[in-house]
């Protein structure tokens, strides 16, 4: 989660955490790309870390997983990326379904909001 975003998200948690049992933040997803081969072998888990996807929040309440993504501002960028991480979940954790993705936000436009919200992911606008 970026700086920026992190005053919103707890804005958010502030009022809806009684609503999850666990919270798993900056969740790993994937270790693509591989590590190009000149990378010092000291240096290969960082790359690895640094190069990997990975989801602001994944909250568990009982067996009901959420994937939480958090903006300032909405981007159609950010519709890939949790497309892209709704995949890459099914691929790493095959036996653990995520029900449900939320997308905390503070600006978007009505166009991007409604590309969201027609691929069926929940949006929670916090206003400064």
């Amino acid at each position: 989660m970026l700086p920026e975003d992190q005053t919103i998200w707890y804005d958010w948690l502030d009022k809806h955490q009684q609503h999850f049992d666990h919270l798993y933040y900056n969740v790993r997803l994937s270790t693509d790309p591989p590590t190009p081969k000149d990378v010092d072998p000291r240096y290969v888990k960082m790359w690895q870390d640094l190069s990997a996807r990975r989801a602001d929040v994944i909250a568990a309440k009982f067996n009901t997983l959420t994937l939480i993504e958090v903006a300032s501002r909405i981007v159609p960028a950010n519709l890939g990326r949790i497309e892209a991480y709704l995949e890459l979940w099914k691929l790493n954790y095959p036996a653990n379904t995520i029900t449900r993705t939320i997308v905390i936000y503070e600006r978007a436009t009505p166009i991007d909001l409604r590309l969201l919200a027609a691929r069926g992911h929940v949006l929670a606008q916090v206003t400064a």
